[in-house]
């Protein structure tokens, strides 16, 4: 469902709906514990961290994208501005990786330009990508 959604609450009838009318209705047959806690106003979406920050903890865990993974470099400089994280899969190949917030299409063709570049070098020739 799309935000913003709220929640109404009938005896036994939970019904989670959006502004565009959609519902979701939860109907409860059994109540083992009841309780309510006042967690005080509602912040929203906050947000924490930014691209780097991802980019960090990816390259200090590299095998979170694949077993037997390896870094190569962070910040890999290419003629076009430098691919978030170059690595090496597990068979040896040359892996670009973009780091995004939000996966858009501009995302994909920035990687896509990085690739087309990347794979005019024998060394790199194999190169695929992940976003």
């Amino acid at each position: 469902m799309s935000p913003p959604c709220w929640l109404i609450e009938d005896p036994g009838v939970w019904t989670v709906q959006n502004k565009a009318g959609e519902k979701l209705v939860i109907t409860v047959e059994e109540v083992l514990h009841d309780s309510k806690h006042e967690l005080g106003v509602e912040p929203g979406l906050v947000k924490d961290g930014v691209e780097a920050h991802l980019q960090e903890l990816l390259a200090e865990h590299v095998t979170t994208l694949g077993r037997g993974w390896s870094l190569v470099r962070r910040e890999y400089p290419t003629a076009i501005g430098p691919v978030d994280l170059m690595c090496r899969d597990a068979g040896g190949a040359s892996v670009a990786v973009e780091i995004k917030r939000r996966g858009e299409i501009d995302g994909v063709e920035q990687l896509t330009r990085y690739l087309e570049l990347l794979n005019r070098d024998p060394l790199l020739r194999s190169t695929v990508w992940s976003s």
